[in-house]
């Protein structure tokens, strides 16, 4: 964990409409360095994402709950990596995680997720995720 607070801080955007989520997230995010922007549902992540994105700035890696109102988090993972597909999405579910990956990557085809998280998940896993997102772009 102390590596991460070495490097740049990532800008991450974080959709759940459960809020101990977000801010279970939101705090071991910015624990380590890294910007969050937090969405209660895909509506408003889209509105978030597209804000960002359409400014000088993009976000550097989006994490989404699968089941939410108004817009799914199908439908985000969809829209982000239309508009960007080296911007890295991994999903949040409930359910069995390799049997939703199958789902998704049948349903989204190219426009499937980096990764999916199983809740509960252990923060280490985030951890992870921030490390290889932060590899990725900054090495």
């Amino acid at each position: 964990m102390g590596d991460l607070q070495q490097q740049r801080k990532l800008e991450v955007l974080v959709i759940d409409d459960d809020e101990a989520i977000r801010l279970l997230l939101s705090d071991a995010i910015s624990e380590v360095g890294d910007n969050v922007t937090t969405a209660v549902d895909g509506e408003e992540g889209k509105e978030k994402y597209f804000s960002k994105h359409n400014s000088d700035k993009s976000y550097d890696v989006v994490l989404t709950d699968l089941n939410m109102p108004n817009i799914s988090g199908t439908e985000v993972i969809r829209i982000v990596k239309q508009t960007s597909p080296q911007t890295p999405v991994y999903c949040m579910t409930g359910k069995e995680a390799s049997e939703e990956y199958q789902s998704l990557a049948i349903q989204l085809g190219e426009l499937k997720p980096d990764g999916i998280l199983q809740k509960p998940f252990n923060l280490e896993k985030i951890y992870q995720i921030l490390n290889e997102v932060r590899s990725r772009n900054f090495s």
